[in-house]
């Protein structure tokens, strides 16, 4: 992730460039066991010395085979209870970040709904978390069927028929890209965590009587990021009640690292409605 000249409103960028970081470590681990598989192993026999491990099967079988060994590989390697641990970690500091600043902006406003720690520890807070994580598990396993179904399709489509050292550099070559999409969906996740979880939740405990008029923060307003798509733009024109907000979930595919936000603009009684 290249941030410089780019400012952080949601103050998550440590958390995504940490755990994407382990999550990249991880397919590069599974790289690697490619690598051995068919350079050591030579598990194609693609040199012609003899015996191999898939000796005597078609192209298409070969493929097939090399896929359910990746499957393997990459659920023992990245789908761990470490991912897991790391996971709920950096959701629920990004959870923190999101019911600290909410809780500011609402004492700003003069609301004070106490703790931050208060909201934290709300059970629908806490399962949130957990669902975040289930949810990052299911786009990250989605990318890694993806370069599952490439490799497949490079061997097919006459890998075979290169060298080893081609063959292996192809493969790893589409892991890049998959490498790349999970830093996307790690930011997704701990942004949305952020925002729904961490300042949504913090919202709603406001007391009946007070009404939050919200709006978006986006990252053109704070940075001048040209990144910024137009649906977020048109996003912070908006008004927003709350509970339009906790309904709005903004899609995967806006601009890459959304750093968008919720923030309290106006905090009224009913009485001044």
């Amino acid at each position: 992730m290249d941030e410089n000249g780019r400012e952080d409103p949601t103050h998550t960028t440590t958390d995504v460039r940490e755990l994407s970081r382990w999550i990249r470590g991880r397919i590069g681990e599974v790289d690697a066991a490619v690598r051995g598989k068919v350079l050591e192993d030579d598990a194609f026999g693609m040199d012609g010395s003899g015996f191999s491990e898939w000796s005597g099967l078609s192209d298409a079988e070969k493929a097939q085979r090399f896929s359910d060994w990746l499957d393997d590989e990459i659920e023992s390697t990245v789908f761990t209870s470490e991912f897991e641990d790391k996971a709920e970690r950096h959701l629920e500091h990004a959870v923190e970040r999101g019911a600290t600043d909410a809780h500011r902006e609402l004492r700003e406003h003069g609301v004070d709904i106490g703790d931050a720690d208060e909201t934290l520890a709300q059970d629908n807070v806490q399962e949130a978390v957990a669902l975040g994580v289930v949810a990052l598990a299911g786009r990250i396993r989605d990318e890694m069927d993806d370069f599952r179904g490439d490799a497949r399709q490079i061997i097919t489509d006459g890998g075979l028929e290169v060298s080893r050292t081609q063959l292996v550099s192809d493969i790893v070559e589409r892991g890049e890209v998959y490498k790349s999409n999970a830093t996307a969906d790690v930011a997704a996740e701990v942004v949305n965590q952020y925002n729904t979880t961490g300042q949504l939740s913090s919202y709603d405990r406001v007391p009946e009587d007070v009404e939050i008029e919200l709006n978006v923060e986006p990252e053109f307003v704070t940075a001048g990021d040209d990144k910024v798509c137009e649906f977020c733009q048109e996003l912070a024109q908006r008004d927003w009640t709350l509970e339009e907000a906790q309904e709005f979930h903004i899609p995967r595919d806006t601009h890459d690292y959304c750093r968008c936000r919720w923030e309290v603009t106006d905090v009224r009684t009913l009485e001044d409605l």
